[in-house]
């Protein structure tokens, strides 16, 4: 029996070395037996027994398809697992697009087993193509299934039977390595705060406290903005939706300094409608699902409660890439008065469509413009559409009324008036209308009233402008425009009913205008207490070509009587050649009459020339008249000629003997 007992045991040793010598090989195949494919390979694996209650892993290998891990150096004594180095690599995976797998949400369930030894990993290593750079981290186990990570992330992991919680340190370095290679617009500084989550298996929930400034570079103006808060939102994996609320969110942004970017806008204006500090609230929750993202405000007040922007109503569909929403830009101050812009939008895909008006009021000029007014108010009306990567067509009306409106030695009281425009603007970068203008064609309309009008010492009322215009990409014009004056007044000059119609056909050059012009203007009544002229007539035609050659004829028609007179401007220079044509002596009795009542013209030829240049005061004139006879009361004469010729030089008036 003895003999037996001792045969059994050194039998169970030599097994027992035996298989300890074989134990890495006998491992590995037994691995590869009870792993299935989907659970992964075990490639390697080297233990040993370090004492006798305390196993050695000098290495193991374990790889899936998408992730390898390798683990070397590690110990485990049935209380605890301990392991000095891991490495974690995740591997790019060609996925079956064509195969659609469907996760219905349960509620986590885990049954997690009591008992279970603690871990640690004192230097873990995650590679991934996702990752930039490689994560080292080292994680130790600080209850049941409670974990501390630190390294480049530094976080807290608890899992429970029904739940997981995390929560990650914003100010980790993987995060500041995130937002430095993230090229944003703007600079992170002072990153700090936690980010919270709870995994149920039916929904996300997320609370973050924030606290960070954030930087614009820019050489005009560095705006600076601060948050400091907190962040909750919820994803349903039910439902597929979720929320964010940003209420307990306060943004507050310093521009002080950007007001240098408007220094055309006059001081006091600025003054009120730019505020060194502003404040972005968002009260509501942002929504979402898969199909949509909903904001329903987001408003920005400046500090002196002056100034105010909201968006409202927005919503994204995903599917459709369609973008809608309301913006409304508010302002209410003493230095100007009111404020109110409002516009609706909606962009889908490439195809904007947006209607929107306005309203200003405002009661008296800055004493700096040049331009003056009392009790102004503007409102308009505007719509912009079309393909916002081809072509946008932009319609306004803007509807002027004010008090007086004066600008130097002009001034116009209860001005009224509408005015229309309509640019198509080319938003392709290869159109070819694009090297002269940003637009392939603006046209516009204009109607304005004004009661009583002043221009220095002429004044009078019922003063109405109408006009129109129509510019396309290469600068080529036509413009229109009718004036129209109830009564007019200068010294004991005053005169009614003038009505004016100009027009302008040509190209718009860098040297000035080139094209050219027509015109003609009635005077109904032009009177002066030695003479009165009615039904006045005046025709007018020419071109210019840049902005100092202009040449133009008038024609002057009154009664049977016309004068011509052609001028030009070039170099600076105004020549000029005024023309009466031979006439009947006759067609000058209505004139006559006027300053010698007795004179009767029976006869006779009359006709004239002056020429000369203006600027310089340089005159030259002929008058002839042939064969003249006149009736004075009882004294009468005939065949009266009468040459008459001379010069006007130097402020000095020479008349030529008479041959």
């Amino acid at each position: 029996m003895r003999r037996f007992f001792l045969i059994m045991l050194f039998a169970l040793f030599t097994i027992g070395i035996t298989v300890y010598y074989f134990r890495v090989p006998l491992t590995l195949t037994i691995g590869k037996q009870i792993l299935t494919e989907e659970q992964g390979l075990l490639e390697c694996l080297e233990w040993s027994v370090d004492s006798w209650d305390r196993l050695a892993v000098e290495r193991l290998c374990w790889r899936s398809e998408a992730v390898s891990v390798e683990i070397s150096n590690a110990t485990f004594d049935g209380d605890h697992f301990q392991v000095a180095s891991m490495m974690v690599t995740h591997q790019h995976t060609q996925t079956d697009n064509t195969t659609e797998v469907v996760h219905s949400p349960a509620p986590l369930e885990l049954d997690l087993p009591e008992g279970m030894p603690s871990f640690e990993v004192e230097a873990l290593t995650v590679s991934s193509p996702l990752l930039a750079e490689p994560l080292n981290l080292s994680v130790m186990q600080k209850g049941d299934f409670a974990f501390a990570i630190s390294g480049d992330v530094e976080a807290d992991v608890t899992l429970s039977d029904t739940q997981l919680r995390a929560a990650l340190k914003l100010s980790s370095p993987v995060i500041q390595t995130l937002l430095q290679q993230a090229e944003l617009p703007v600079t992170v500084s002072e990153l700090a705060g936690t980010l919270e989550s709870t995994f149920d298996g039916q929904a996300v929930s997320m609370d973050i406290l924030l606290s960070s400034l954030l930087v614009y570079p820019s050489a005009q103006c560095q705006p600076v903005v601060q948050v400091n808060g907190a962040i909750s939102g919820q994803w349903d994996l039910t439902s597929s939706s979720g929320k964010l609320d940003l209420s307990q969110l306060p943004v507050e942004v310093n521009t002080a300094g950007c007001e240098l970017l408007f220094a055309q806008v006059p001081k006091p204006w600025l003054d009120s409608l730019w505020s060194k500090q502003w404040q972005v609230r968002i009260a509501e929750p942002v929504t979402f699902n898969t199909q949509m993202v909903g904001l329903a405000k987001l408003s920005v007040h400046g500090v002196n409660e002056a100034s105010s922007a909201t968006l409202s109503e927005l919503e994204y569909q995903v599917g459709g890439q369609q973008l809608r929403g309301k913006l409304r830009i508010s302002h209410q101050s003493d230095e100007l008065n009111q404020l109110d812009a409002q516009a609706d939008f909606l962009l889908a895909d490439t195809q904007l469509d947006s209607r929107g008006s306005a309203v200003i009021e405002v009661s008296q000029a800055p004493a700096e413009m040049p331009l003056d007014w009392q009790n102004l108010a503007l409102q308009g009306q505007f719509s912009l559409a079309g393909n916002i990567a081809e072509q946008l067509t932009l319609h306004t009306t803007i509807q002027p009324q004010a008090n007086s409106v004066s600008l130097k030695e002009i001034r116009l009281d209860n001005l009224s008036g509408t005015l229309s425009t309509s640019t198509v603007l080319a938003v392709t970068a290869d159109n070819k209308s694009a090297e002269y203008t940003p637009f392939k064609q603006v046209k516009w309309e204009l109607e304005t009233q004004a009661e009583r009008y002043q221009a220095g010492s002429i004044q009078g009322r019922s003063l109405a402008l109408s006009g129109q215009g129509d510019v396309n990409g290469q600068l080529e014009t036509t413009m229109k425009a009718d004036i129209r004056v109830g009564s007019f007044k200068h010294d004991e000059f005053r005169g009614k009913d003038l009505n004016q119609h100009l027009a302008f056909t040509g190209q718009w050059q860098p040297e000035g205008p080139l094209g050219e012009l027509t015109g003609s203007a009635t005077i109904e009544l032009l009177a002066h207490p030695q003479l009165v002229l009615r039904d006045v007539v005046l025709q007018s035609e020419g071109s210019v070509a840049g902005s100092e050659q202009l040449t133009l004829d008038h024609r002057l028609t009154l009664d049977n009587l016309e004068l011509q007179l052609t001028h030009r401007l070039e170099a600076g220079l105004m020549p000029f050649t005024l023309t009466l044509a031979e006439h009947g002596l006759g067609a000058l009795q209505p004139l006559a009459s006027q300053f010698v009542p007795k004179l009767k013209i029976e006869q006779g030829l009359i006709n004239a020339k002056v020429s000369g240049e203006l600027t310089r005061q340089i005159f030259d004139f002929q008058l002839n008249v042939d064969d003249a006879a006149f009736l004075y009361e009882h004294h009468y004469v005939s065949e009266l000629d009468l040459p008459v010729k001379g010069k006007w030089h130097a402020g000095e008036l020479i008349i030529e003997s008479s041959p």
